[in-house]
């Protein structure tokens, strides 16, 4: 058997964040397991200019990392995904955003779970989402995460947090959720399991991600991507959440959306998924209506909490409600460049 360790890959779309994105590397590189190679797929105007940067201040700092900077063939998050995909060769890719900045030993954390899983019963890996930038977490008072009671505390709050996830909406393509047993191998690791990755800590088998994809209809805004490519990979093995595999996500808003819209346009995102790769899209929309009256409920609460008299999340929730019919009815055949359109016409009315 092969008990070669396996190589890992950093795959980063990006787009008009060249100080995130800079910043971002150089914690990828300075990885206690550094990566095999590190793939960028940038849409920016000025792409040249930010690969002339990153090879000058980031490369120099571990020569032996492979780096690929390519522009964009199309600006969009899914076909920059699955360009960098088609580009990296490693066994495992990270496929985290520009803004997505790794702790001294996620990668190693991570790795140490693959590299257990002899049988490749495991399709992905999430690290730890963090509070706190890696260089500004205070060592002495970081959670042990081999402690019971951590673990527990975490699984506490990510059920809270779900009460206002758009996870809370994911329901089965399939008549029931892929089943898959954490292997005996990989159960001695501070691991979890669950159904979705979001897509600022992805970690996937490169293989069964070349045979996936993403899906590139979702061109104008492609929220809702990472859970689509989740519930395709669960097919294949496990999905975990890796509890002592650490990174933070800054989510960097420059250029982004406002929340009405960014909410509108996942939820919607979602609804076009059920309706194109569902196996009973009458039913799957039944029981997202269901799901979205109660998210309507807890947005609206939420909202008033938060004292935003616009109250975005809710108003998305809503128009969401009234738009799933005429998702639901569009020729097959024309969904994809209907649904198109639609972003569009919410896209151009984001100012407002």
């Amino acid at each position: 058997m092969d008990t070669k360790p396996l190589r890992w890959a950093l795959v980063v779309p990006t787009y008009n964040r060249r100080a995130t994105l800079r910043s971002s590397l150089g914690h990828a590189v300075s990885q206690s397991r550094p990566p095999h190679e590190i793939v960028v797929v940038d849409a920016s105007d000025d792409w040249l200019e930010s690969r002339t940067q990153i090879f000058d201040e980031v490369a120099p700092l571990d020569p032996s990392v492979r780096f690929r900077y390519e522009p964009a063939q199309v600006r969009s998050a899914t076909t920059q995904r699955n360009q960098a995909i088609d580009l990296a060769r490693s066994e495992v890719l990270f496929m985290l955003d520009d803004d997505s900045f790794m702790y001294p030993d996620c990668a190693e954390r991570v790795m140490e779970i693959y590299d257990a899983d002899k049988d490749c019963g495991v399709i992905g890996v999430g690290p730890r989402e963090m509070p706190t930038l890696p260089e500004l977490d205070d060592a002495t008072t970081a959670h042990d995460e081999s402690d019971p009671m951590n673990a527990l505390l975490y699984r506490a709050i990510e059920r809270v947090k779900r009460l206002f996830d758009v996870e809370r909406v994911l329901l089965p393509y399939d008549p029931e959720y892929p089943q898959h047993e954490i292997p005996e191998e990989v159960k001695r690791f501070d691991v979890v399991a669950t159904r979705y990755l979001a897509g600022m800590r992805m970690t996937w088998r490169g293989a069964w991600a070349r045979v996936e994809r993403f899906d590139e209809t979702l061109r104008k805004y492609s929220a809702a991507e990472d859970m689509d490519f989740s519930y395709r990979m669960s097919r294949h093995g496990a999905v975990l959440n890796a509890l002592s595999a650490r990174l933070h996500h800054s989510q960097d808003e420059s250029a982004r959306l406002t929340r009405h819209t960014r909410t509108l346009l996942g939820l919607l995102n979602i609804a076009y998924l059920y309706r194109r790769n569902g196996h009973d899209p009458v039913r799957l929309f039944q029981r997202y209506k269901l799901r979205l009256l109660e998210r309507l409920a807890l947005d609206a609460i939420r909202d008033v909490l938060r004292r935003r008299t616009s109250l975005p999340y809710a108003r998305a929730d809503a128009r969401a409600l009234q738009m799933l019919h005429e998702i639901l009815t569009v020729d097959e055949r024309e969904l994809a460049g209907w649904y198109g359109r639609l972003q569009t016409q919410i896209l151009d009315a984001n100012a407002a």
